[in-house]
């Protein structure tokens, strides 16, 4: 009964704790991703490599390298975050275990110079997309921009599941130029999911007659569309035969040309629902084209879904090294969605946490709220349970510029 009571009161305080940190009216930094990126006007950024003191080491835990999470130029702070606490020249270099929650953060001042270190794909915070890169990758750079505020916004806003998020008012149509793949690797894997989606349309409807009881009309249907789904194969053959070439070397205008060429090939909607009284399936099925969009199916082809997930994650690499080797319709689509997801902050610092936070914070404790990364499909970073990360610090420490004892905490 002690334990269960005691639990309770630990809940009911915290919450007031929230409460009031939430209501503290005073300045904190809001950081967001600079769409369209400009990378001459910002001094602070995430992903990508630190920029460190020659001399200094790379940071480590009982041996194990950190990995490089962001850095933050103090000069651009709002005067008043931390009631005014903490330097306010240099930079805070920020690193992060790669599979435990235990970060360490460098106040660094004078010249600095870009420094390798183990890439941030290695570490499990990165395993947004992992399965498509190797360990040593780097995640994009993004500068940031710092604007001031007097409440952090919800993170509810930064959206995490780019094919399903970010790409909600983006139809399948390969027509379109501004959905055509930039380079070699992002046509390979437009290729390789249509080939999968074409073989997959073939054998369930070979498959599905050979396990089941159909009635006529239905049986008359799958004989027909097994035809044509025969056929598609065989046009996307023809197709990818020709872009063959540009696996290797790239010709945008020849892969548009082509792939103009499969956009309206016959494909099909189908949909077991169960057996009737005597037996026999009952089904939903339609014929339509590749690039219609699903009237049957609750969600778009598992083709879309899989290429624009990776032409999201190729492009951001791509843009923050070069955004010109994103051709001009496709940077342009991209923008708008980067930009409509910065709506959500991707990091804050002096603030109150939106998300649930154990740890005391804020003006009535000892304790500040040095910075928070939120889950970010932008970056490509996932903490917790897609939460955020949250870095805090003594204000005397802060006040002293002390950053050698930081304390995490994973909201929920």
């Amino acid at each position: 009964m002690n334990l269960l009571l005691n639990f309770l009161q630990n809940q009911a305080d915290t919450e007031k704790m929230r409460e009031r940190a939430h209501s503290a009216d005073r300045p904190c930094a809001l950081l967001t991703p600079i769409v369209p990126i400009r990378f001459d006007e910002a001094d602070s950024w995430f992903g990508g490599k630190p920029r460190l003191p020659k001399g200094i080491s790379w940071p480590e835990q009982k041996g194990v390298p950190l990995h490089f999470a962001c850095q933050i130029n103090l000069s651009q702070l709002p005067a008043g975050i931390w009631s005014g606490a903490g330097p306010r020249d240099g930079w805070l270099a920020v690193f992060v275990h790669p599979v435990g929650n235990a970060a360490e953060v460098l106040h660094i001042r004078g010249d600095i110079e870009e420094r390798d270190g183990p890439g941030q794909m290695g570490a499990e915070w990165a395993r947004t997309y992992a399965s498509h890169a190797k360990e040593t990758d780097l995640l994009p750079r993004w500068p940031v921009r710092i604007d001031e505020g007097r409440h952090a916004r919800s993170i509810d806003t930064v959206s995490r599941r780019p094919s399903e998020a970010a790409w909600k008012d983006v139809k399948p149509d390969l027509a379109n130029p501004a959905l055509h793949p930039f380079d070699p690797k992002t046509l390979v894997v437009l290729l390789d999911s249509l080939e999968e989606f074409f073989i997959g349309q073939l054998k369930q409807i070979c498959r599905f007659p050979a396990m089941k009881k159909l009635r006529e009309n239905d049986l008359q249907w799958m004989d027909e569309t097994k035809a044509l789904a025969f056929q598609s194969l065989e046009e996307f053959y023809k197709v990818e035969a020709i872009l063959v070439s540009s696996r290797y070397r790239f010709d945008l205008k020849e892969v548009a040309a082509q792939l103009s060429k499969i956009a309206g090939l016959p494909t099909y909607e189908f949909n077991y629902l169960k057996d009737d009284e005597d037996g026999y399936c009952c089904l939903e099925y339609r014929s339509s084209r590749l690039c219609e969009l699903p009237d049957i199916s609750r969600s778009l082809p598992i083709w879309w879904s899989w290429y624009t997930s990776l032409l999201y994650w190729h492009g951001i690499n791509a843009y923050t090294k070069d955004p010109a080797s994103l051709h001009p319709a496709l940077r342009e689509l991209m923008e708008r969605i980067w930009l409509g997801e910065t709506l959500g902050h991707h990091g804050a610092m002096g603030h109150a946490p939106a998300g649930h936070l154990y740890t005391p914070h804020g003006p009535e404790t000892d304790t500040e709220v040095l910075l928070e990364l939120p889950t970010s499909s932008m970056q490509g970073w996932i903490w917790g349970d897609v939460y955020s990360i949250v870095l805090l610090i003594k204000r005397k420490a802060l006040s002293q510029g002390n950053f050698a004892d930081i304390a995490i905490d994973i909201t929920n």
